[in-house]
């Protein structure tokens, strides 16, 4: 497969020369003796001599291009495998499109491959394939859009329920902290009460017993009927 890959203009003594780049991809090998499969060449004569830079040649050997999907993040890994693919995708056979598959450009290259020359068969399948990858691409979209809320939700539980423990353990404190109370309180009551009886065993006045012991004259007359009783 061959193609124009890019082109520039540029002026030589008022003379407007035109700059190819030509990009070759086989699917085979043609240098076995050098395990690179990328190579940028220039034309040479017979006799070994430059014949210009105006055309520029670059050939990769896909048959010597092995690289696992998970490792591919260069665009230009990207295109050598959709290259690669597409040349040994035979039409019924079942393939799973990576991530990267859908991505615009990516898309626009499989359209400008040989597409013409696809038998309806062969172009009825491969546009098969784009939509497909599409159609995965957006669900994988989806499926981490849902797993992202989902964590988020998990999240936002689990500080609710670290709230409510944090509420529950502050509360139980709380409690405690007048439970405590009102027994020192019930206790400051029973060790008044004792006192009160004590002084009027001695027959002390009610007057006296409440301005020593700072008890209202009420209470210490209810102590001492309670006593009568």
């Amino acid at each position: 497969m061959c193609g124009f890959c890019k082109k520039k203009y540029r002026k030589n003594n008022h003379v407007k020369i035109v700059s190819l780049f030509l990009s070759h991809y086989l699917n085979g090998i043609v240098y076995p003796k050098s395990e690179e499969y990328h190579h940028i060449g220039s034309l040479r004569n017979q006799h070994g001599e430059l014949m210009g830079d105006e055309i520029t040649q670059v050939i990769f050997e896909l048959k010597k291009w092995n690289k696992e999907v998970e490792n591919i993040k260069s665009n230009l890994n990207k295109l050598i495998y959709v290259m690669k693919t597409t040349a040994e995708l035979k039409v019924g056979e079942t393939f799973t499109p990576p991530p990267f598959w859908s991505e615009e450009w990516i898309q626009n290259a499989i359209k400008q491959l040989d597409i013409a020359k696809m038998t309806p068969e062969e172009r009825e399948y491969a546009e098969r394939q784009i939509v497909k990858a599409v159609a995965m691409a957006e669900e994988r979209k989806n499926m981490e859009e849902s797993r992202i809320k989902a964590e988020e939700s998990r999240i936002k539980a689990e500080e609710v329920t670290l709230k409510l423990e944090q509420t529950e353990s502050k509360l139980e404190q709380v409690e405690s902290k007048v439970e405590q109370v009102e027994s020192k309180v019930e206790q400051s009551e029973a060790q008044i009460q004792n006192a009160v009886v004590n002084l009027l065993k001695r027959d002390m006045a009610l007057d006296d017993i409440s301005d020593i012991l700072g008890v209202s004259l009420e209470k210490v007359a209810e102590i001492k009927e309670s006593l009568n009783g």
